[in-house]
């Protein structure tokens, strides 16, 4: 694993994953389970997003997953990235972001931020056409 992702991971473990957990009735849920987006090997895994949006506003993001650390990783970037955005903005977000706050292009974590972008992208596009 990589060194930089493996130190973001145990950071998270400290911080106990701020931003793991549900919002009861959110306003999106987006649920992957066993997807090739989020294959995680071994670990049946599973990935579910809740967001809260307030005036066309992503307002807070969650998300529950059993995945490898990477994917962990990856999901908590996204929780922050997205915080503030349009839908459409959402939409919009590039890899670029995760690689520069993370400090590594490493290709398991490229793999993972890229299944969450789409993941992410599929699960909005209902509501961000109904914003237009």
């Amino acid at each position: 694993m990589d060194q930089t992702i493996l130190q973001l991971y145990r950071d998270l473990l400290k911080k106990n994953f701020p931003h793991s957990g549900e919002i009861k009735d959110a306003s999106i849920f987006i649920e992957a389970v066993n997807q090739p987006m989020i294959d995680c090997g071994q670990t049946g895994s599973y990935m579910q997003l809740y967001l809260q949006l307030e005036d066309q506003r992503i307002t807070e993001m969650k998300y529950l997953c059993v995945c490898e650390p990477e994917a962990n990783v990856a999901v908590e970037l996204l929780c922050e990235l997205v915080k503030g955005k349009t839908l459409a903005e959402a939409q919009g977000l590039t890899e670029e972001p995760f690689y520069k706050i993370a400090g590594s292009r490493d290709e398991k974590f490229s793999r993972k931020v890229q299944g969450l972008l789409a993941l992410l992208r599929e699960g909005i596009a209902p509501h961000a056409a109904k914003q237009n």
